[in-house]
């Protein structure tokens, strides 16, 4: 017996099994395969005809195209992977198809040599918007596939409509990168071309076309994940700034832009100690792991020369081989952060003038100066004795200034140690004597700064500090004790 006459007599086999289950819904287990037999029950349950040559209906033209946009990324992804095999097959005889999660056609390939499959699948109405759902159009290797979520081969009568006896059709499923199935990779044509290998190949097919679907989907989140990481840096209210291993800019915030009064794009690859005046080395953040924490550095803005102090903090990025790849620098402004401090040491301003009470003349005029004192620049001298309310006064004038919202710093001169009075005022930079602060120390005039400094019993303050006070009263700047920077 040939190997053709074996097939055939299988098939003829089969063919009777059929023709018996269709005539008295009984099954021949020693000829069918358990899973056809459970789809011929399935369909004879559901009353689909077996002799009907109604085949598939196809969706309207504008249900189609709704079907191929549902479908779109399925579609991109597997493109590419049907071409390739379509090139390879061509002239074979088989046709290859892409099909959604109910069944639905999405694309079709067949070579143009392939002229008779072409035509016999149009007669059978299997065209893009039909469906090939079991229930549907009967026993088939898309149907079942859908069904069991499993590759799954068929050949000539195992179909349970008799039109498409002559046909076999290999499918696999298609899972998107979750699990679930997302639809159906398919190779068919004539029953006589039968090799067990196109089973695999369409497995093949399947199995490419979910491994592009998990890199598109990797891709996806790594653009998602990069939207969030811009909203964040964007959000952030100090200036931020990415370096590469080479210590390169490859990022900078809007905030970072306006530091250093440069676009984004004019400083993308520039060295950064280009921009940032510090005595302190970022080649230590990277190669020996030296990070940053609120350090002081001066930033020169490009568009006005405008020097700043700015407290830098950096943050070492490394890659999961824990191989250094660069760092996060962030840049906080010295007036922002003194404010914030002087916000939160700053006396508690509960007096208003409404809260001075009287009817005397001169308290009167002394309210009336006041206010128009609280609505200038000036320097403001108040003067009293002992109990009269002196501080009232201030708070009363800082409350009615515009900076109300900005700290109110009060310091009582006679309290502080005579050898402290300037660096309370003044401040002081690291090692400028001996107990000095490391990092250096802020004064009081940098804390209240934007808001209001009320010296307390300023004549209580030696007289060797006052010359220098009534100087920074004046030119309304100062420089920090061991310092060399005008602030």
């Amino acid at each position: 017996m040939t190997s053709s006459e074996s097939f055939l007599e299988k098939m003829n086999k089969i063919k009777k099994a059929w023709k018996r289950f269709i005539a008295t819904g009984e099954i021949d287990t020693l000829v069918i395969r358990p899973v056809i037999a459970y789809s011929w029950k399935r369909c004879r349950l559901k009353g689909l005809d077996p002799y009907s040559n109604k085949h598939l209906e196809v969706l309207g033209d504008q249900e189609i195209e709704a079907l191929l946009k549902r479908n779109k990324i399925l579609i991109d992804v597997s493109l590419p992977i049907l071409k390739l095999i379509n090139e390879m097959i061509k002239g074979s005889g088989f046709r290859v198809d892409l099909l959604d999660k109910k069944g639905y056609f999405l694309k079709s390939f067949c070579g143009r040599e392939d002229k008779k499959i072409l035509k016999e699948s149009k007669k059978l109405g299997s065209v893009i918007g039909a469906n090939r759902s079991e229930l549907i159009a009967g026993t088939n290797s898309i149907g079942i596939a859908l069904v069991i979520g499993k590759p799954v081969q068929i050949v000539g009568p195992e179909h349970y409509n008799i039109d498409h006896h002559s046909w076999t059709c290999s499918a696999s499923p298609i899972r998107n990168p979750f699990g679930n199935i997302i639809g159906a990779a398919n190779i068919s044509g004539n029953c006589r071309l039968l090799h067990k290998h196109t089973l695999g190949m369409v497995v093949g097919i399947a199995n490419a076309i979910e491994s592009s679907l998990k890199m598109e989907e990797k891709i996806y989140q790594l653009d998602i994940s990069n939207k969030f990481f811009k909203t964040l840096i964007e959000s952030i209210e100090d200036g931020l700034i990415v370096i590469n291993e080479k210590e390169e800019i490859t990022h900078l915030n809007q905030i970072a832009e306006n530091i250093l009064g440069k676009k984004i794009d004019n400083v993308m690859g520039e060295p950064i100690n280009k921009f940032i005046d510090a005595k302190l080395s970022l080649f230590n953040i990277l190669n020996n792991r030296k990070e940053y924490l609120e350090k002081q550095v001066i930033i020169t803005r490009h568009d006005n020369k405008e020097k700043i102090p700015y407290l830098l903090s950096a943050k070492l990025v490394e890659d999961y081989r824990g191989k250094n790849q660069g760092a996060m620098i962030l840049l906080k402004e010295m007036k922002k952060v003194h404010r914030l401090v002087g916000n939160f040491i700053g006396a508690n301003t509960r007096y208003n003038f409404s809260n001075i009470i009287g009817n005397n003349t001169k308290l009167m005029k002394a309210v009336d100066l006041a206010k128009v004192a609280s609505i200038s620049s000036c320097k403001i001298l108040i003067q009293g004795e002992s109990g009269t309310g002196k501080e009232i006064f201030a708070q009363a004038i800082h409350n009615n200034s515009n900076r109300r919202d900005k700290p109110f710093i009060a310091i009582n001169c006679a309290a502080i140690p005579r050898d402290l009075v300037e660096s309370e005022l003044f401040g002081h930079e690291e090692g400028a004597f001996t107990g000095a602060k490391r990092g250096g120390r802020p004064g009081k005039f940098e804390l209240a700064e934007g808001g209001t400094l009320f010296l307390d019993e300023i004549e209580s303050m030696p007289l060797e500090s006052q010359p220098k006070l009534m100087r920074v009263i004046e030119s309304n700047q100062l420089m920090r004790i061991g310092g060399n920077k005008i602030i």
